[in-house]
């Protein structure tokens, strides 16, 4: 499972290192400041023993710390990374997907007892399976708007269902 608290388990399998991803604020500093620069990387690469690669909040990998805090910019054309492979991303329990509205539970998805397991939301951006069980649920509404059911989801659990047959592959 990928959580920040192990950085090591989010590193995507072709990179020897975590990704942190930075928000926009944090970028303008990078860019403005060399000395916040210089400090933030010192604290990355406290935090990251082993180096780590620096994301933009578009996610593209800029740039990449080594252990001992030395800084190296990636030069164009720069490689995009997805949210679920970032190391800084929020625990399920902090995450804003345990607010998202679950018609099953009706109440927010933290109510579940999958979240009680530590799993986001299975449309949430920090879970690797969302974006293939996103596009599987669409092309089932839109399948049964094309045949006139009114209903275009099957039923809430629909989307858990469509998950775990992504995990499965």
């Amino acid at each position: 499972m990928i959580n920040n608290r192990n950085p090591a388990s989010s590193t995507p399998r072709d990179l020897p290192f975590p990704l942190h991803r930075l928000n926009t604020p944090q970028v303008k500093m990078w860019l403005a400041s060399e000395s916040w620069k210089r400090e933030h990387a010192a604290r990355l690469a406290e935090k990251y023993r082993g180096g780590v690669g620096v994301l933009s909040p578009t996610m593209y990998l800029f740039a990449t710390i080594d252990p001992r805090g030395v800084i190296t910019t990636r030069l164009p054309p720069y490689h995009r990374f997805e949210m679920h492979q970032i190391a800084n991303q929020p625990e399920p329990e902090r995450c804003p997907c345990g607010d998202f509205f679950d018609p099953e539970a009706r109440g927010p998805w933290r109510v579940r007892p999958e979240f009680e397991r530590g799993e986001h939301h299975p449309l949430c951006q920090f879970d690797p399976f969302a974006k293939r069980t996103f596009f599987k649920a669409a092309v089932m509404a839109n399948d049964r708007l094309d045949r006139g059911e009114t209903n275009p989801q099957e039923r809430p659990d629909e989307w858990l269902r469509i998950r775990e047959e992504a995990r499965a592959r």
